[in-house]
């Protein structure tokens, strides 16, 4: 079944690392760090069972996620894991894999996004949010930065912000009471954003000096948070949708509009197009004027 049975921790580990710096897909200029689930879980698993074989660890796969997981989405992960080193790094074909594991894969899939569903909470209001007190400083700077007293912004560009400007990153500068963004997923240039002052207290508050979240990535500030905040949903994406509903799609101004979507980093074609179903006037009319910059 495998043209490598036999496998080894540290080989397989930096074929894992290997295989993560040479599958970066993602835009140029993209700053925002990416995550390696796949040596995340194989370490992990590593700590958990003794087999040294894929085809010990294959035989005992069932016993394996049925012990040391408890939640179906972990379990899909390794499971997807195991697919990678399988195939194409032990040799295993695609097609006894497909034959052997397809099924139990998209049973995983379909139960925790069912689970997911089921559990589905009540996101977080930007009232709550601006008034949530908690002695966890990421969380209360976290909440401050999304509360919406100005379009919220992608998480990513406060993770590349500073109060230091080393000429690279989104420069926060306190006495100006702006942030200079150089980095962010879409937009293109720099550009100059005001800070509502919800923010640059909390800043003072917490005597932060240079990078906002120190060396925290977007994933682990996003779990700290759904830690933090058990019963809500509390995600950027969440306060993304609720800033455009409830702030962009009442604005009686198509230039705010677009100078709104411009700073929270919206393709404002792409936008048009999710919020349509919304159908206000002015909504209508800047659907009206996005066909026309496309003809």
């Amino acid at each position: 079944m495998f043209k490598n049975d036999d496998f080894e921790i540290e080989a397989t580990k930096a074929w894992l690392a290997n295989r993560f710096t040479t599958t970066d897909t993602r835009t140029e200029g993209n700053a925002t760090k990416r995550v390696d689930k796949y040596s995340s879980c194989f370490n992990a698993l590593m700590k958990k069972i003794e087999y040294r074989k894929w085809s010990e660890v294959l035989a005992n796969l069932d016993n394996i996620l049925a012990t040391h997981y408890k939640t179906d989405s972990t379990r899909q992960s390794i499971l997807s894991m195991l697919r990678v080193l399988c195939v194409d790094y032990a040799g295993m074909t695609s097609e006894a894999w497909t034959e052997k594991y397809a099924k139990k894969n998209a049973d995983l899939k379909q139960s925790y996004k069912e689970g997911a569903t089921a559990k589905q909470l009540v996101g977080m209001s930007f009232k709550d949010a601006k008034g949530y007190v908690t002695d966890k400083p990421v969380i209360s700077l976290y909440l401050k930065l999304m509360c919406g007293d100005m379009p919220v912004l992608r998480l990513g560009d406060f993770v590349n912000a500073s109060t230091i400007d080393d000429g690279k990153n989104n420069y926060i500068d306190m006495k100006k009471k702006t942030m200079l963004r150089r980095i962010t997923k879409n937009a293109k240039g720099e550009m100059i954003i005001k800070l509502p002052k919800v923010i640059l207290d909390e800043i003072k508050t917490q005597g932060i000096k240079g990078k906002l979240f120190g060396d925290l990535d977007e994933h682990k500030i996003s779990y700290m948070v759904k830690k933090g905040l058990p019963d809500v949903n509390a995600n950027s994406r969440h306060f993304r949708n609720l800033y455009s509903t409830q702030k962009i799609i009442k604005m009686r101004s198509v230039k705010k509009m677009e100078e709104a979507l411009k700073i929270a980093d919206h393709s404002v074609s792409t936008w048009v197009e999710i919020y349509q179903k919304l159908d206000t006037p002015i909504l209508k009319l800047m659907k009206t004027l996005v066909q026309k910059k496309k003809e």
